[in-house]
């Protein structure tokens, strides 16, 4: 969750910690850490980044169970000390991996997963362009083109009016929407759009519920995930490295 202004407190006590530790980090380094630098600099900060890395754009969390997107400060020139106008906020991974990479090779890497996916898309004039919930989300929302019933415990295909051509490297998943699934009992099975596929996309709807579930064209029912996959190349071998795990399947890890 990106801290707004209404949840002004939990930011405010973020940062006030955050500087605290920082400083005591720095004196240990030995680098230097100016005193006029305070909590209100990077709240401050946090509001004009938007809440994303100044690097990589990608949204950052106050949550340290997800500690590749906390929020950590990093200086702009590593000659001089934590101060005003030499600060940034960035994920804690950036600010993690530039002590193994050069800033520049991980900005490149950056880039080109971050990179514009160009997809061919045909809609049918019953179909809708399928389309982000928000600037953020990872989704691309997919629209039921005609109306369908699906019976109780029952699961049919919905179509959505909708054919793409998806590059070569990268494939569509489909899923479900949370608000369907606790609200109407209804599940999306999930589906691969392979890159030469060219048909009208379906979703795939199970109605969990014990009665009658009306899809009404123009339904958000899914939504596609485009992400990309590497070229396998399988190499057989005598035998294969030894693990802690091993040969333990199902339930072998614990509960």
């Amino acid at each position: 969750m990106i801290p707004t202004y209404k949840n002004r407190d939990k930011v405010t006590e973020f940062f006030c910690k955050k500087i605290t530790r920082s400083r005591l980090a720095a004196k240990k380094r030995g680098i230097a850490f100016s005193s006029e630098l305070s909590a209100r600099d990077l709240i401050e900060l946090w509001y004009k980044q938007e809440g994303k890395c100044y690097y990589s754009g990608i949204p950052m969390s106050f949550d340290p169970s997800e500690q590749l997107r906390l929020v950590s400060i990093d200086r702009i020139d590593s000659s001089k000390g934590y101060e005003k106008g030499n600060i940034v906020l960035c994920s804690y991974a950036f600010n993690s991996f530039k002590f193994t990479f050069p800033k520049d090779k991980i900005l490149e890497f950056i880039s080109l997963i971050r990179r514009t996916v160009r997809v061919g898309v045909c809609v049918s004039e019953e179909g809708t362009l399928p389309s982000r919930g928000t600037g953020q989300s990872a989704g691309l929302d997919l629209y039921a083109s005609s109306d369908v019933a699906i019976g109780p415990d029952s699961i049919k295909i919905v179509p959505t009016g909708v054919r793409m051509s998806i590059p070569i490297g990268f494939y569509g998943m489909c899923v479900g929407r949370s608000g369907n699934t606790v609200k109407r009992s209804l599940f999306v099975q999930t589906g691969i759009i392979d890159s030469d596929y060219r048909g009208d996309i379906g979703v795939m709807v199970y109605n969990a519920s014990g009665k009658e579930a009306i899809i009404s064209k123009g339904d958000r029912i899914g939504q596609m995930i485009i992400l990309p996959y590497p070229d396998i190349t399988f190499e057989e071998v005598e035998s294969l490295d030894e693990t802690e795990r091993g040969e333990g399947g199902f339930g072998s890890s614990g509960r």
